[in-house]
């Protein structure tokens, strides 16, 4: 999710996978911005339909959904075939629902998580 500089269009903490500085240039001249990228009533528009991240110290990702619900479902269907006399065909299948761990958000169960 866009952190609050950058939606401010201050980009100047951004870094490529090496580490380095990245550079934004203006699509109209071809030459790099200095200070901030103007960000369009348009753009502003679109990014305050975004949350604010809520996860700091990590780079990989900022932000992480909670889970709306605590119903875990499985679904089974089979099928067999067979043909007996004039080509009588049989299908069979199965679904259950039953209630699944609480979780905080999503892929993180809450608790610790022991090894021994």
């Amino acid at each position: 999710m866009p952190d609050a500089n950058e939606r401010a269009g201050d980009f100047s903490g951004e870094t490529n996978s090496a580490g380095q500085p990245v550079q934004i240039f203006n699509p109209a001249t071809g030459l790099p911005f200095t200070g901030n990228v103007p960000i369009s009533p348009q753009a502003q528009a679109l990014l305050n339909l975004y949350p604010l991240p809520n996860v700091a110290g990590n780079s990989r990702f900022n932000y992480q959904a909670p889970v709306i619900t605590t119903t875990h479902q499985d679904a089974l269907q089979s099928r067999f075939d067979r043909t007996i006399g004039h080509a009588i065909n049989s299908t069979a299948s199965s679904r259950s629902s039953a209630p699944a761990p609480a979780r905080q958000t999503v892929g993180f169960e809450t608790g610790a998580i022991s090894l021994a």
